[in-house]
């Protein structure tokens, strides 16, 4: 195989699975990858097995047989029509039914993903990243289409807007919800233009503050969020997907206490009192008043230090002193934002929500608070507490002295004027809202995109580190290179696998 076969082809791979042992003896990891496998036969998924880097396995799988994944796919589709999500039934015959709606690669993709993870009970594997007898399987992935990316690119370089046809494409080729981001970005992005058009104009004749503009904006918001949901609706009917919702899967960790029978149907549904699913959801309040008063009392906190040094101090140092608001914040607010987003996950566990849609909803919800604090709350410090109440509030700003004590050189440095002398300062709040809307959006972009490289590079650091150490307390001295055994038709496509595997999941 030429070098440049490692890009061009998948080499007939459905998705990879990783299977991580560097931590766990040897005999109970060979009896946990002989039930990966047994269980991904099972389901009608052909492997085939090649080395990873540091003590893993990559697990090659593709669909033993397309007439499988013909009965799958046709299978999906009657289950849709049943709950209502497509308008007609499918034909009786599988190829007619195929021949007249061609399976695309999204909905291949999406069958395979199901028959690796979903319960055995609904005929899939039962397979689950990190959990139970599966914690070695560390995850499961499609690979790039790397040519097709390339071709995307070009395309969409020598155009401005997506057209239906474009997100069609999307659709068929990495499903509904990846589909659902580029048109509702492309719409978000295409609205912003006349409140951004409006606010130039705004700023250039009528002057800071205008009731006009926010008249306008609050106007346009509403306008927006109504075409959308008119969008949506039209792309869930264009893409066959309108109720979709309906079809859950249910979800591995979800403890039942009733068994009950479908008195139309006769399916057993496992099921847990509503009474007491609503007991645990009520946990969200107490867990909201305490985001509040945490990620409230950091950002208080750090106000009242930046209106102190930059307001009132008047010693040393004050151009740098004016930075340690900062520095708190971008220190403490990390961790106390991912202790808060580890609370919101496990009490969203302790619900014990019966489908995976429903969990990652209330998981959502949750992390929407922290976020909403963390991003509004300066903003509304300042423009509902320092500009009307400033004046009344700086008398007791000196607690915040003790920040900078160890550099005044005097008592007066630190002394708050009266309210009567103090002014506030108006152009504060216009200087928040452009950070929010500027500067916050380059940071958010940084950890988007900088922290998660910076971050797979470290991990990448500690996994080569613990397979070495768990080389040396085997067999020891330094593990040969990965690659050294990899068959020459095979070695740049592997290295490409192995690359791809330190990627962080897509969410």
């Amino acid at each position: 195989m030429a070098k440049s076969q490692g890009i061009l082809t998948n080499m007939g791979v459905d998705y990879v699975i990783v299977f991580r042992f560097a931590t766990t003896d040897r005999p109970k990891a060979e009896q946990r990858f002989e039930n990966l496998i047994q269980a991904l036969a099972g389901v009608g998924l052909a492997t085939e097995v090649r080395n990873g880097d540091n003590h893993s396995l990559l697990v090659f799988v593709k669909v033993a047989s397309e007439e499988h994944i013909f009965g799958e796919v046709y299978r999906s589709r009657v289950k849709d029509w049943m709950y209502g999500v497509r308008a007609a039934a499918p034909s009786k015959e599988v190829r007619q039914s195929l021949d007249g709606e061609p399976m695309n690669e999204s909905e291949r993709l999406r069958i395979i993903h199901q028959l690796i993870t979903n319960p055995t009970s609904e005929g899939g594997a039962g397979i689950t990243p990190k959990k139970g007898q599966w914690e070695n399987v560390e995850s499961v992935f499609a690979l790039h289409d790397h040519v097709y990316n390339k071709a995307w690119i070009k395309k969409w370089s020598t155009q401005y807007l997506l057209t239906p046809e474009d997100l069609d494409e999307i659709r068929n080729r990495l499903g509904e919800k990846v589909a659902y981001y580029f048109a509702f970005t492309q719409a978000y992005f295409t609205f912003l233009t006349a409140p951004a058009a409006f606010g130039l104009a705004a700023w250039a004749l009528l002057g800071s503050f205008s009731p006009l503009y926010a008249i306008f904006a609050s106007i346009w918001c509403v306008v927006f969020v109504e075409y959308w949901k008119h969008q949506e609706t039209d792309l869930a009917v264009r893409w066959n997907v309108r109720g979709v919702s309906k079809i859950n899967t249910k979800r591995h960790e979800f403890a039942h206490e009733k068994v009950v029978t479908d008195p139309v149907t006769g399916e057993e549904a496992h099921i847990i009192p509503a009474t007491k699913r609503l007991q645990r959801q009520l946990l969200q309040v107490p867990f909201a008043l305490v985001a509040a008063l945490l990620l409230g009392a950091l950002i208080s906190t750090a106000f009242g230090i930046e209106i102190f040094i930059s307001e009132i101090y008047n010693g040393p140092f004050k151009s740098v002193l004016v930075f340690l608001p900062t520095v708190i914040l971008t220190t403490c607010m990390p961790i106390l934002s991912g202790a808060l987003t580890t609370l919101a996950t496990r009490l969203s566990d302790y619900e014990n929500h019966s489908t995976n849609a429903a969990h990652e909803k209330a998981v959502t919800q949750k992390i929407f608070v922290i976020n909403f604090i963390t991003s509004y709350l300066p903003i509304f410090l300042t423009a509902f507490v320092y500009v009307p109440f400033g004046t009344v509030l700086v008398p007791y700003l000196d607690v915040f002295s003790l920040t900078v004590r160890p550099f005044a050189e005097n008592e007066k440095q630190l002394q708050t004027p009266a309210s009567a002398k103090f002014s506030i300062n108006p152009s504060r709040l216009r200087k928040q809202v452009i950070y929010f809307t500027v500067t916050a959006q380059i940071v958010g972009f940084a950890m988007e995109v900088v922290v998660p490289y910076l971050k797979r590079q470290g991990f990448l650091k500690y996994r080569e580190m613990q397979s070495s150490r768990a080389h040396a307390a085997s067999a020891g001295g330094a593990p040969p290179p990965t690659s050294l055994t990899d068959e020459p038709e095979e070695k740049d496509f592997l290295a490409r696998v192995r690359s791809e595997t330190e990627l962080d999941i897509y969410d």
